[in-house]
């Protein structure tokens, strides 16, 4: 954690240059202690834990995407696939991860 803390500006630059074409801005990396240590001893920190949300597969597979969301996702998966750095299991991880993130936000509002 210390290192990720003394490494922070640099992690933070290197992810600004992959999302900034994409047209999401990255400000700030949060590291959260508490999620953490729940990580590290096996326990689920994703149910119960105040900063972040948890929802089920069924219920956020069943928010649908506009076309406006659809068609910057189709941008998003056009970057994703030309990292050449990344296998194609965790381009297709970012791109679901993604997806997830906008249909919960889409629940939470």
């Amino acid at each position: 954690m210390q290192e990720l803390i003394f490494y922070r500006t640099t992690l933070l630059d290197k992810i600004k240059n992959y999302f900034l074409p994409v047209g999401i801005p990255i400000e700030e990396i949060r590291y959260d202690y508490k999620a953490w240590n729940k990580v590290t001893t096996g326990e689920n920190y994703l149910k119960g834990d105040e900063s972040l949300e948890y929802y089920d597969k069924e219920e956020i597979e069943r928010v649908p995407l506009n076309e406006f969301e659809k068609n910057e996702m189709k941008k998003v998966t056009d970057v994703i696939s030309g990292l050449s750095f990344l296998d194609t299991k965790l381009k297709k991880q970012m791109e679901e991860n993604i997806i997830n993130s906008i249909k919960a936000k889409k629940i939470r509002n």
